[in-house]
């Protein structure tokens, strides 16, 4: 079995509890992540915004630059990532309530006709 390496950025936001794309979880964010390297997750970039100029982590401009919107995966790429962010909750100390929950969500919609 393959060691899987998600993004520094992805797991800086499951560790905070914040919304990430399913994307990330899949076999090509995977892929994505371990092509990026570890690199200096601190090191900030200057970016354009809708509001102006701003500073904000290499590690978060690399992963807004690849994401693909939840609603644009494939079933199968759904089910590769369903089961990865389980295991990275479960390995980012989750409380087992939250995990259950979400477990039993994702196999509601695997399980619907």
């Amino acid at each position: 079995m393959a060691l899987l390496l998600f993004s520094q950025h992805m797991l800086t936001k499951l560790q905070e509890g914040d919304y990430i794309p399913l994307y990330y979880f899949t076999n090509r964010g995977i892929y994505e992540a371990e092509e990026e390297g570890s690199g200096d997750k601190d090191l900030l970039t200057l970016v354009q915004t809708d509001k102006g100029s701003t500073f904000q982590t290499s590690a978060s401009v690399k992963a807004k630059k690849h994401k693909v919107k939840d609603e644009s995966l494939s079933w199968e790429e759904f089910s590769q990532a369903n089961y990865r962010m389980l295991n990275a909750m479960r390995q980012q100390d989750w409380p087992v309530e939250q995990l259950d929950m979400i477990r039993h969500f994702w196999l509601a919609i695997e399980g619907h006709d």
